[in-house]
């Protein structure tokens, strides 16, 4: 019998920050199909189920994001989050109701904004995931020109963006 893994998350998406806003950066490794996303990642909310409606629960879990995806036309790619897509790319479907009947089901809600004191992750894939930056607002005054928030060991760390891209072209290779 034979069993296969997924691959490993890579260090392939950093944080950067452009004229006082954050900046994804993504390093491609050739893949056509990419995809950037932020999500919240400490608070959970439930959905308040509207009266009446046979499809929703009290206890419905929400996973709150912003996403694009596209076919990446250049080997880095940087988004605004919460911004525009690039020429190309989508944003991704704002409201998803992903498991039901069941009770573990969650409904995919827009990240309207970023707001102080919440930590995000910000993820990506391109050949593979990527590993995910962990950030909060208070870190986008940290990162300056030329710098990036980027995974480092389990860990988001500060390092050049050149540092950042060669590690990841890095791992595009092996």
């Amino acid at each position: 019998m034979l069993t296969a893994c997924s691959p490993a998350p890579e260090p392939i998406v950093a944080l950067a920050v452009r004229d006082g806003r954050p900046i994804a950066v993504l390093v491609t490794c050739g893949s056509g199909l990419s995809q950037i996303s932020v999500y919240e990642k400490d608070r959970t909310r439930t959905a308040t189920p509207e009266p009446g409606d046979p499809a929703a629960t009290p206890t419905m879990r929400q996973h709150i994001s912003w996403g694009v995806h596209g076919n990446a036309t250049t080997e880095v790619v940087e988004v605004e989050l919460l911004g525009t897509p690039p020429p190309g790319w989508t944003s991704n479907e704002p409201t998803v109701v992903i498991g039901l009947p069941t009770p573990g089901a969650f409904e995919v809600v827009p990240l309207p904004s970023l707001q102080p004191d919440v930590r995000y992750g910000l993820g990506g894939r391109s050949h593979r995931d990527a590993i995910v930056v962990d950030f909060k607002t208070a870190d986008f005054s940290r990162i300056g020109p030329g710098e990036v928030l980027a995974p480092d060991d389990g860990v988001s760390v500060l390092m050049p963006r050149a540092d950042f891209e060669e590690n990841a072209r890095d791992t595009c290779d092996g």
